[in-house]
């Protein structure tokens, strides 16, 4: 904290989380009709839909993290060994203003009883030509930039990524065998972590509004990547199909509970920018460190007569008697 000093280097990147702690709730079923949407007594469809969270980022993060937790898993009990994949959809915006920004469509993949935690991971950066990655068969295995609206009744929109996911010719989705020939740009995807970069000359860093939901999950057997079907059609996971709602895929015998848990915004600079003040860093892994207690006392420099008269005047009133420094 001298002047004059460098700055603390110990510390070069700090965050600031929000906890969320609520589930991404999926498709409200009924108990005896498991693919069937559970009206009762008095709801609505747009009741018993996926209900979109919305998280929001601290002031111009460079980084925001979103934890993804499955507290039971991801599996189907019959056949706990076939992988199960749940879509998620995100979009932003900046606070106060109204419209929306989509960002790829990401999915993931998983047969695994017991916890499982995964992250999304939103990056301002002031370029926008990372290379698509996706990982081979588990965790985030998918991110699409399109994806075709529902040909069932009721029909739906095509859902589309904003244009800077888009490198302009090739497939619009991205898995790990189509990485060289994808449309897909500024996501990289791998088992645990789904990284999102986002071009700031477009997006300034700012504090924005972040909503993400989930949809249906279904057995891997039943989806087909290339068309964008679910048991042979055009399906909207996130929707319903029907006049009687239904979805396609049974929550009969399924563990695939989503829980949001926290928001973590991340600033890659040092906490603390003023000079003039004494600094303590500490560093400790996988560690809370909640109490820390400091013994300080003021360093004075007794090498000149400024400094014993100044001296003189701070310990006068303490002591209540005449003292001269020696």
């Amino acid at each position: 904290g001298w002047a004059g000093r460098s700055p603390l280097q110990t510390v070069t990147r700090y965050a600031r989380t929000t906890a969320a702690r609520s589930e991404l709730r999926g498709h409200v079923v009924k108990t005896e009709a498991p693919t069937s949407l559970d009206l009762a007594p008095e709801g609505t469809v747009e009741d018993v839909l996926p209900q979109p969270k919305i998280l929001t980022t601290r002031g111009s993060p460079d980084e925001y993290w979103i934890d993804i937790q499955f507290p039971q898993g991801l599996f189907f009990s019959d056949t706990p060994e076939d992988l199960l994949r749940v879509p998620f959809r995100l979009r932003m915006r900046e606070k106060g203003t109204t419209t929306w920004i989509n960002l790829p469509e990401l999915h993931f993949a998983e047969a695994k009883v017991g916890e499982k935690r995964a992250s999304i991971h939103i990056v301002w950066r002031d370029s926008d030509l990372v290379a698509a990655q996706a990982e081979p068969q588990r965790g985030w295995v998918e991110g699409r930039i399109v994806s075709p609206g529902q040909e069932l009744e009721p029909v739906t929109a095509d859902r589309v990524a904003h244009s800077s996911f888009d490198r302009g010719s090739g497939e619009n989705y991205v898995v790990s065998t189509n990485e060289t020939t994808t449309a897909v740009q500024n996501l990289i995807l791998n088992d645990t972590l789904a990284t999102i970069f986002i071009n700031e000359n477009l997006f300034p860093r700012g504090r924005y509004e972040i909503e993400i939901e989930r949809g249906y999950a279904m057995l891997e057997d039943n989806y087909d990547t290339v068309a964008y079907t679910i048991s042979n059609s055009v399906r909207d996971p996130f929707f319903y199909e029907g006049g009687n709602p239904t979805i396609s895929e049974t929550k009969e015998s399924l563990s695939d509970v989503v829980y949001v848990n926290r928001g973590i915004s991340v600033w890659n600079d040092q906490p603390i920018q003023t000079g003039g003040i004494a600094l303590i860093a500490l560093r400790a892994r996988n560690t809370a460190i909640s109490n820390v207690t400091t013994v300080a006392t003021s360093r004075i420099g007794m090498g000149r007569a400024g400094t014993r008269g100044q001296l003189r005047a701070i310990l006068r009133p303490i002591i209540g008697t005449p003292w001269a420094a020696n």
